[in-house]
C-alpha cells in the first residue's frame, strides 16, 4: 500500500492517527483489492484510526466504546451513510435500509409485530417443515456422495422460509432464479460501493444492463406475493399483512419493504448457516459435543421450537460462528453535527465505518481470537465482556429488527442437519472470505455422509 501515515495538520487531541493516501484511486483499489485484510491492517493504528483518500476521509472505529457511542449513545448524530442509501435505494426502494428518521420508525413499529416471540415460534414451524423438505431431497444427493454448495443450499432454504414466513407464500421452484437475482445485484452494490467514481447509476453500461435486469426479476417474483393475499396459509399475522394494513404505506412501498426483507434477511442467514457448516467441519470436538447434545436432548425426533432452551450449546455454536464470520462485516454512518470521539473532534459530515469483522477478533477483547470456541458464550465467560465487542446484528434503535428470527432459524436447522448428516468439506477445497453485500465463503463446496445412528 503506497501511503503515508499522518497526524501533523492539527493537534494530537484533535485528529486521531491517519493513513493517509493521495490518490483516491490507489485507496480504492488497496481497499477493493482485501477489504477484510484492509481494515484489519489499519486498525493497528489505534481504536481510531482516519483513512484519507485526496479530499476524502473516514474514520474507521473498532473499540467497543466507540462503537457504542455510534450505535447506541449517540445514534441520533449519526445517520446511514448517504452513499449506502442511495445503494440501497437502487435495490430495494423505499425499504428499511433506506429510509431514516419518521419514515424508518413507523415502518419498524408496523414490522415489529412479525418479529415478536409468538410469532417467531409460529415461523418456527415453516422452518422445520421447509428444513425437513430439504433433508429428504438430500437422500439422493447424499448416496450418490455428490458434492453440492453449501451456501447455495442455505440460500435455497433461507429464500423459501423468509417467503413462508413473511409473506404466508411459496416460492414455486422460483428460488434459484431469486437468488441469482439477488447476487447480480450483491455485486453491483460492491463495484459501486468499492470504487472511487463508479459510472452513474442509468447509464447502459453492461454492469447496469445485468443489474436492472436482475433487479426487475427480483420483484416480478415478489410483486405477485405482495398483491396476492396469500390463500394457502394463514397470514393474520405475518409482516405482509401488517404492512398491508398501514395506510400511511403505497402498494409499492410495500413492496419494497418486502423485499428488502426477503433478500436481507435470507442472505444473511443463509452465510451465516454455510460459514457454521465451514467451523463444524474444521473442529471434530465442536462436531462431537454438538451431536452429544442432540442426542441427550432430542433423541431421534426432530427439534421443535419449545427445545431451543435446552440447545445450549448448538446456541454458542452459532453465535461463535457469527463472531469469526459475521456476515454483515461493515457497518456504515454520517455524523449530522460535530462530535467528540475518544478525545477527538469529529466534525459534520465524517463518515465513520465500524466492522464487526475487525472487532469480533481483537486479541485485547477475545481470548486466542480466530480458535473456534462456543464455550467463550458461557455465562461466566460472558459476564465481563464489554458491550459491543460482540455486535453481528449492530445495536441501538437500528439493532437488526429481525435477530432473533435468525437466531431462531439457524440454531433449528444446525440441529435438524446435523442430527441427520456430516457435512464434509470436499478434499483439496480452499474456503476464503468473499465480500459483496455480505461476507460469503468463497467455493464452499461439501458431500453429505448420513448419520448411522
Amino acid at each position: 500500500m503506497a501511503v503515508q501515515i499522518s497526524n501533523l495538520a492539527l493537534p494530537r487531541q484533535h485528529r486521531p492517527p491517519t493513513l493517509r493516501y493521495l490518490s483516491p484511486l490507489r485507496f480504492f483499489a488497496d481497499l477493493r483489492r482485501d477489504p477484510l485484510l484492509f481494515f484489519t491492517h489499519a486498525a493497528r493504528l489505534g481504536d481510531v484510526v482516519r483513512l484519507q483518500a485526496g479530499f476524502r476521509e473516514i474514520w474507521l472505529l473498532t473499540h467497543p466504546a466507540q462503537i457504542r457511542q455510534i450505535l447506541q449513545d449517540r445514534s441520533s448524530n449519526y445517520h446511514n451513510c448517504a452513499r449506502l442509501t442511495q445503494l440501497f435505494q437502487l435495490g430495494g426502494g423505499d425499504g428499511l435500509l433506506s429510509i431514516e428518521g419518521d419514515s424508518a420508525r413507523h415502518q419498524r413499529r408496523l414490522a415489529q409485530p412479525a418479529f415478536h416471540r409468538e410469532a417467531i415460534s409460529r415461523a418456527a414451524a415453516v422452518v422445520a417443515a421447509e428444513t425437513e423438505l430439504m433433508l429428504e431431497r438430500w437422500k439422493a444427493v447424499a448416496e450418490r456422495a455428490e458434492p453440492f454448495d453449501a451456501v447455495r443450499e442455505m440460500t435455497r432454504l433461507t429464500l423459501k422460509i423468509a417467503v413462508r414466513s413473511f409473506c404466508g407464500a411459496h416460492l414455486d421452484g422460483r428460488e434459484d432464479q431469486l437468488a441469482d437475482a439477488l447476487i447480480v445485484g450483491f455485486h453491483y452494490f460492491n463495484y459501486r460501493l468499492l470504487h472511487a467514481f463508479p459510472m452513474p447509476a442509468g447509464i447502459p453500461t453492461p454492469r447496469y444492463r445485468r443489474f436492472a435486469a436482475a433487479n426487475r426479476t427480483a420483484k416480478a417474483i415478489v410483486e405477485p406475493l405482495v398483491s396476492e393475499r396469500p390463500q394457502t396459509e394463514n397470514c393474520s399475522s405475518c409482516l405482509l399483512d401488517a404492512l398491508l394494513g398501514a395506510s400511511r404505506l403505497s402498494a409499492t412501498q410495500v413492496r419494497d419493504a418486502i423485499v428488502t426483507f426477503i433478500s436481507a434477511g435470507s442472505e444473511t442467514t443463509a452465510v451465516a448457516l454455510a460459514w457454521t457448516w465451514y467451523l463444524v467441519a474444521t473442529n471434530p470436538a465442536a462436531e462431537m459435543r454438538l451431536l452429544d447434545e442432540l442426542r441427550e436432548k432430542l433423541g431421534s425426533r426432530a427439534p421443535r421450537v419449545d427445545d431451543l432452551p435446552a440447545l445450549e450449546y448448538t446456541r454458542r455454536v452459532v453465535r461463535e460462528s457469527l463472531r469469526i464470520y459475521p456476515p454483515a462485516w461493515m457497518m456504515m454512518r454520517t455524523s449530522v453535527d460535530d462530535d467528540e470521539l475518544a478525545g477527538f473532534r469529529v466534525p459534520r459530515g465524517t463518515s465513520v465505518v465500524m466492522s464487526p469483522y475487525v472487532t469480533h477478533r481483537r486479541a485485547d477483547l477475545w481470548e486466542d481470537p480466530l480458535r473456534f470456541d462456543p464455550d467463550r458464550f458461557l455465562p461466566a465467560r460472558s459476564e465481563e465482556r464489554a458491550d459491543f465487542a460482540y455486535f453481528p446484528f449492530g445495536g441501538g434503535p437500528r439493532r437488526c429488527i429481525g435477530e432473533h428470527f435468525a437466531i431462531v432459524t439457524m440454531t433449528l436447522v444446525v440441529a435438524s442437519v446435523a442430527q441427520r448428516y456430516r457435512v464434509q468439506l470436499t478434499p483439496g477445497g480452499h474456503v476464503e472470505p468473499q465480500v459483496l453485500f455480505t461476507m460469503r465463503p468463497r467455493r464452499l463446496m461439501a458431500t453429505l455422509e448420513p448419520r448411522l445412528d
